[in-house]
Parts: structure tokens; sequence; C-alpha cells
């Protein structure tokens, strides 16, 4: 089960904001995380926690219904405590579950996530396609590159995952498992509906100091 943790448009803007104005966008990473766990026979599910305007305690009634035996939870930065958050309470009421992290902020700070926070078991560095593909086959952790984990009460990492240089080798996000019909971007991005939200390159060789490189790189390549 794949997670965007919740957190309110109050939260993300430092405002109120009504939610039927827009600013929501498929989590097109994890699409495609889902998308190649399905192709491998793998059951998946998404919950946009965020989009679909659910709570916490939403998500963790969902956990319990769908019982997963891997969570993956994405986190940037600003909802990374959310991330935690929900992290915490998933270990706690079903500690056999694996909880994975994933995502800008834990590409940069994966240890630290480990060494401060002893309910994650993985943190995912990087492209996580593979990665997670890996991990939900059973391969032996110390051979899946790209990420960080525990073993024998110390933290280990693995070599860093080379990134996809071929992006058509992977399929199309595994959009049938989002609520499609409640994304919209603020209205400053878009003439008319419907839209359709496409990522058609990965990685950037410029250094704009806002921007983090930290999943996709600065090798440009194209869909």
């Amino acid at each position: 089960l794949l997670i965007v943790p919740p957190i309110t448009l109050e939260e993300r803007y430092a405002r109120k904001l009504d939610p039927s104005a827009g600013g929501f966008q498929p989590p097109l990473g994890l699409a495609y995380i889902a998308a190649l766990l399905e192709q491998n026979g793998l059951e998946v599910g998404i919950i946009d926690a965020p989009t679909q305007q659910m709570s916490s305690s939403d998500v963790l009634s969902e956990i319990e219904r769908k019982a997963p035996d891997i969570v993956g939870i994405s986190v940037l930065t600003p909802n990374a405590h959310r991330g935690l958050a929900i992290a915490r309470q998933v270990k706690d009421e079903f500690p056999n579950t694996k909880i994975i992290l994933g995502g800008p902020h834990a590409s940069i700070l994966g240890k630290r996530i480990l060494e401060e926070n002893s309910f994650v078991d993985i943190v995912v560095q990087g492209e996580g396609e593979y990665t997670m593909l890996e991990i939900s086959q059973g391969r032996p952790l110390e051979k899946v590159n790209g990420i960080c984990y525990r073993v024998n009460g110390r933290i280990a990492s693995t070599s860093p995952r080379r990134y996809i240089e071929n992006l058509d080798k992977l399929p199309f996000p595994a959009c049938h498992l989002l609520p499609m019909r409640m994304y919209r971007p603020h209205p400053n991005q878009y003439r008319r509906l419907p839209v359709v939200h496409m990522l058609a390159t990965r990685g950037c060789p410029y250094r704009c100091t806002f921007c983090s490189k930290s999943v996709f790189g600065r090798v440009y390549r194209t869909r």
C-alpha cells in the first residue's frame, strides 16, 4: 500500500483555501511504482490522503481493511512530519507491517530518518520503481541498491541505484488506482478542464538553488 500522507491545504500554504479551487495533482511517482509492481504480479493500492481529504485515522482504517505486508510512504520535506506520524501509528498498530519511506526528503536524509525513527524499517533513495519491486519480491536487502535499512541493530546502506536510462521500459502510471476525477491544478495553470498530468522527462542539468535533484538526478532523460 503506497501512501501520500495527510496534510491540509492550510498546512501546505499557510492560509485557509477552498479545496474546490484546485491545487491537487496526482502522485505520479507512486503511480509509476504501483504500475511496475502490478506488471510483476503484485497486489498494490494507493492512498492519496490530501486529495481524498482523509485524516490519519481514515488512513489507518484503510490499512486495517487492506492488511498490506508493506506500507510505502512518500515524503516531501513539508509533509515529512505527517509521513513519520503515520509510520509510527502503523507500526504501533500493525507491528509486522514493513514501513518504507521514499521521496525527496527520504532520499536526502535516509540515515538520519532511521537514526531518529525506530519505527521506519527501510528508506528508499532515488528512483523507487525497481527498488520497491526488488524489496516486494523478497530480494535480500543487502543486494537491493539504493536503500538504507536496519540490520542487527545498526543502520546499513547499499550502493546508489543507477538511474533508469530508458524510461520507456516503465509501464504507464497506474492511474486506475487514483481518484482521477478529483485532480485539478490551480486555476492559473490551465486553460480548460479536463487536464492530464504527464511526466515526460527525468533529471535536470541545471543548478537552481530551490530545487532538489535527490530523486531524478542531473542526467536528462526523456520518455
